[in-house]
């Protein structure tokens, strides 16, 4: 009877509960297109780091002190016995050594260019599927089938391989650098494929198999990084402890994905961001209701006094009320709905342009990921919120007795 009762009068100043329902529909959009942003930014960043950092990562401290020039003298010694030791432990999917090195690329003998190149191994997860996947030219699987025991093998980003000079898949490049003991190290590499990552921190460096920049660099028992890959992101901390209590060398450092040059700190600040802007408009939409409500109730004074003299009491009052308030709610459910897929179908086709973050292995463009609990958050939040900011004007205003109330007829 309530909910027949609050229907019949949201109807009694349909504009108004049109314009109110309109309000609630531009929350529910906007918190819809918010949470499908950052839920798809969140992992973007994610897969994004977890390529170079894994969950966590073994490092030397000294190296993680010259990371910028990349000392190879401060690696981590007997990184294969000590990466199988940590594969033991539970809760770990994955673990792969990698050596990260800046060599010069000779192209054609002339002409000499400074690259970042990443060693890795192709028989574990992470990097070796992203690769396949942003695969632009060329063919990123012959890295695991070496053809030419003479040459290594390389792939290259985008960006890195149009400042090379617009090098061709198959073209033979000379790798030069410094190997681990301080001498110059040289050996041919073929181009297998070009690839677009779509974040220009890893578009800029090249990725050849772990095997033969040990070759190369004379590192067989040594890596930079040892990458760890946790079946859960929880519990990273206990996880930690776990892995240091396994590094007998007190010159290494567990690092989680999150330390790793303040990207936390990044991330953190995006999500207050998001989380303000839902605030405003939440509280926007809080207004519009709580004003509506009390025109409402303003203009029906005389009707509170004749339902209390029928025999309601204040709290069927106040739920009469409450009903229309969540009935004007579901108004700019649908609608609200339509809207929020709208926006959400733009972030996940189009996408933000973010420009280039060069600190960061982040894309270029930030993509949403539309899921049901977005939508599902969307419109609790956008009709609680409704729902509680006509609570308080509502309970307010039905104060007044029966007899006051009667003389408003």
């Amino acid at each position: 009877m309530i909910f027949r009762l609050a229907w019949r009068n949201v109807w009694r100043n349909g504009r108004r509960s049109l314009l109110t329902g309109a309000t609630v529909a531009c929350s529910i959009a906007f918190i819809m297109g918010a949470l499908c942003f950052l839920n798809g930014f969140s992992k973007a960043i994610e897969e994004d780091l977890l390529i170079k950092s894994g969950h966590l990562r073994v490092i030397n401290k000294k190296y993680l002190k010259k990371q910028r020039v990349l000392s190879l003298r401060s690696a981590v010694v007997g990184a294969p016995a000590l990466a199988g030791k940590i594969r033991e432990l539970p809760n770990i999917r994955d673990v792969r050594e990698q050596i990260v090195f800046g060599a010069t690329i000779d192209t054609d003998g002339e002409h000499q260019y400074p690259l970042i190149i990443t060693g890795f191994d192709v028989q574990r997860a992470g990097l070796y599927e992203r690769l396949k996947q942003c695969l632009y030219k060329g063919e990123v699987a012959s890295l695991a089938n070496p053809r030419d025991k003479k040459a290594g093998r390389i792939v290259l980003g985008r960006d890195a391989a149009q400042r090379l000079g617009n090098v061709k898949v198959g073209q033979l490049l000379v790798i030069l650098a410094t190997g681990r003991h301080g001498s110059l190290c040289a050996r041919d590499f073929i181009l297998t494929a070009i690839v677009d990552m779509e974040a220009p921190n890893l578009d800029l460096m090249g990725y050849a198999p772990l095997s033969d920049v040990r070759w190369l660099l004379d590192m067989n028992n040594t890596a930079t990084d040892i990458i760890i890959y946790a079946n859960s992101a929880k519990g990273l901390r206990t996880l930690a402890k776990q892995v240091r209590s396994i590094c007998k060398d007190q010159s290494l450092v567990v690092q989680p994905w999150y330390d790793v040059g303040g990207v936390g700190a990044f991330i953190n600040s995006h999500y207050r961001l998001g989380g303000l802007v839902a605030l405003l408009i939440l509280f926007v939409a809080a207004v519009c209701v709580s004003n509506t409500m009390i025109m409402t109730i303003l203009e029906r004074r005389g009707e509170m006094g004749l339902l209390a003299a029928l025999g309601f009491d204040r709290w069927q009052v106040v739920a009469l009320f409450q009903a229309e308030s969540f009935l004007i709610a579901l108004i700019g459910v649908l609608p609200g709905t339509l809207i929020g897929l709208a926006v959400c179908y733009y972030f996940e086709t189009v996408g933000i342009y973010w420009g280039n973050f060069t600190a960061f292995p982040l894309r270029s463009v930030a993509y949403g990921k539309l899921e049901f609990s977005v939508w599902l958050w969307a419109v609790a939040v956008g009709c609680g919120t409704a729902v509680a900011a006509g609570f308080w004007p509502i309970l307010q205003k039905t104060k007044l007795k029966p007899s006051e109330a009667l003389r408003c007829v």
